[in-house]
């Protein structure tokens, strides 16, 4: 009440907007985030009177940014070195007992996502971390609701920074982007625009797309071997899994609504070639799923929304699963092929709805014919047995390949009546 009076307030603490969602007007937020301004001014001044105590800090003391994502730690060096820092520099919450809960937030870590006014204004007045690095949570990027994120992107925030939540130093050079978290998080509105009219019909076509155009044609991929992709997990990879969903690593899809899935408003601008890669990347991806092969790739659910850390599988047992379904891996290797050959063909002004119809046609028609294919040539375990009862030898490729051996002795079975006219014809040779 005190905060939308117009009131200064003696103690802007964060805490404050930890407790439940803050309904603020602008104007209350005006006033709240002016005097969290004059609190991290006075203790940045503090800090440059004090240099050698917080010397690792000294580029962001000397930046013209609002102190935020590094106040509390700079704070935090201030007092072990034993600065005397007056209240009215920092918020109560920083010099409560125990670990602070703040120490690697910022206030777009309290702004409500929806309200890109606010954001704004705080942007404005100087609050400017945006990108930091992982080792502080992830960025706002990654959190934020889809109007908020074409705000951060509008205001420099990274598609391409990699994200890796591992304390593997290996992983820093093989982790996921920016650019995966972003996708899997809008894919619902991207891939059913319907639905994302329905509940959110102010966003339209003006809020997701702007997203997309800049996420999509990024060549963005992490380190994972698996025969869904022939590049890694790219961020347009993360956004058909979240639409498909996931089970202990594995995704499963309805591959009938899938196949209706309408890319023309999310691939409308893009080159020719991006297209082609994404439709081509599309095809593989819903065949591989399909075709209920294995998933070797990074879990993506459990990164995205239990922040998890991210792993790669084990190289032997990738290889040892991609071995097992090798055939079914050729097979898949096939459709693809096929599908690339027809988009090859295809240019000129209506190439976008081209590819579509081809995308449409190609997995309402070839598709399930290569799973009745598949159907048909199986073979249950029971009419293995049945046959092998009936005399029925199963020969490999291996075998064929290989010269006959000179059969001796008796070729027959016992339980024929072949079998015992040869020994019949044996015992006359030897009379």
């Amino acid at each position: 009440m005190l905060i939308e009076a117009g009131s200064i307030v003696c103690d802007s603490d964060l805490s404050q907007l930890e407790q439940h969602e803050p309904k603020l007007s602008l104007r209350g937020w005006r006033v709240f985030v002016a005097q969290l301004k004059v609190q991290r001014e006075n203790l940045k001044e503090l800090a440059l009177r004090n240099t050698w105590a917080v010397e690792e800090y000294l580029d962001i003391l000397q930046s013209t940014t609002v102190l935020d994502l590094h106040a509390h730690s700079i704070y935090t060096r201030l007092r072990r070195h034993g600065v005397d820092v007056p209240m009215d520099s920092v918020p109560s919450d920083y010099s409560s007992t125990g670990r602070s809960r703040f120490e690697k937030k910022t206030v777009y870590d309290y702004i409500p996502l929806y309200d890109e006014s606010m954001c704004e204004l705080s942007f404005q007045l100087g609050f400017q971390d945006i990108n930091y690095d992982i080792q502080y949570g992830l960025p706002p990027l990654c959190r934020a609701r889809i109007s908020h994120i074409n705000w951060l992107i509008q205001r420099g925030a990274d598609l391409e920074q990699r994200i890796w939540l591992s304390g593997d130093g290996q992983l820093q050079t093989s982790g996921i982007f920016s650019a995966h978290y972003v996708l899997y998080n809008i894919s619902s509105g991207c891939l059913n625009l319907f639905n994302a009219l329905y509940w959110y019909p102010s966003h339209g076509n003006q809020e997701l797309f702007p997203i997309t155009n800049r996420a999509l044609p990024l060549s963005l991929a992490d380190s994972c071997r698996c025969a869904c992709s022939t590049k890694g997990c790219t961020p347009f990879l993360f956004l058909l899994k979240a639409q498909c969903g996931s089970q202990n690593q594995s995704v499963v899809a309805d591959t009938d609504w899938i196949a209706n899935i309408d890319f023309i408003p999310i691939f409308d601008g893009f080159p020719t070639y991006t297209m082609r890669c994404l439709y081509l990347a599309a095809m593989r991806f819903i065949g591989f799923v399909t075709l209920d092969l294995t998933h070797t790739c990074c879990h993506s659910h459990a990164i995205v929304r239990w922040e998890e850390p991210y792993r790669t599988r084990d190289q032997d047992e990738v290889d040892e699963i991609q071995e097992e379904e090798s055939d079914l891996i050729a097979v898949l290797d096939g459709i693809v092929v096929e599908f690339q050959n027809i988009i090859a063909s295809i240019s000129g002004d209506s190439v976008l709805s081209e590819f579509h119809a081809c995308w449409r046609d190609y997995w309402t028609d070839r598709v399930p014919e290569i799973l009745q294919e598949l159907a048909n040539n199986r073979i249950t375990e029971a009419e293995r047995q049945d046959a092998e009862l009936i005399g029925v030898v199963w020969e490999s490729e291996s075998d064929e390949s290989e010269a006959p051996e000179e059969i001796t002795g008796n070729p027959y079975d016992p339980k024929t009546i072949d079998y015992w006219n040869y020994e019949l014809d044996s015992i006359a040779e030897d009379v």
